[in-house]
């Protein structure tokens, strides 16, 4: 049977308090006490951002992300081909972070350099693949299989966006519009 409130004990109080670790990281950076330590603040678009990302615990702490020296180099290549393992060393750093998946990931290397890389969700898998398995663990996975299917999927939406006319580093909101548009009813 589930407890409710009336089932409530205030002599539970001391035992609950203290036990809320939400928004608590690995590195001792806590965004709960953060956004708390900021009540008296005005609220601008960055704190606001911050609460969002709490609420969805989505918030990614880049305190310890080893990685983001070698993120920001992935801005100077023009072709996945011949950088794959650099990539794939950058995108499996990433996926270890909390906060992002390979949807995350995508979305970050497609703002880093759209000419390579490009988003990767439920929708604009959709529209490349059609129903496929593969797209739940996709999304779910941090793991070289997901890494390498991300890959897979850069080199077929290249060869798509050829034979339909699409420029490539627009076609991430070009399927994602198409996909609303046309698969609505899912």
């Amino acid at each position: 049977m589930i407890k409710t409130i009336k089932d409530f004990n205030p002599a539970k109080i001391k035992d609950l308090e203290g036990l809320y670790t939400y928004g608590a990281y690995k590195d001792g950076f806590n965004l709960t006490a953060s956004l708390d330590s900021k009540v008296k603040a005005d609220f601008n678009q960055q704190i606001v951002n911050e609460i969002v990302l709490w609420k969805v615990n989505r918030y990614v702490n880049l305190a310890d992300a080893d990685w983001l020296d070698d993120f920001n180099r992935l801005k100077f290549i023009d072709e996945l081909d011949g950088n794959q393992a650099f990539v794939k060393s950058i995108l499996s750093s990433m996926l270890k972070t909390h906060g992002i998946r390979l949807p995350m990931a995508s979305t970050m290397l497609r703002f880093r350099n759209p000419n390579v890389f490009q988003i990767i969700d439920v929708r604009t898998f959709r529209i490349i693949y059609g129903e496929d398995p593969r797209r739940k663990k996709l999304m779910d996975a941090n793991d070289d299989n997901s890494i390498d299917l991300y890959f897979e999927y850069l080199l077929i939406l290249k060869k798509t966006c050829a034979e339909k006319g699409i420029v490539f580093s627009d076609a991430d909101r070009i399927l994602y519009q198409y996909d609303i548009v046309e698969n609505k009813e899912i």
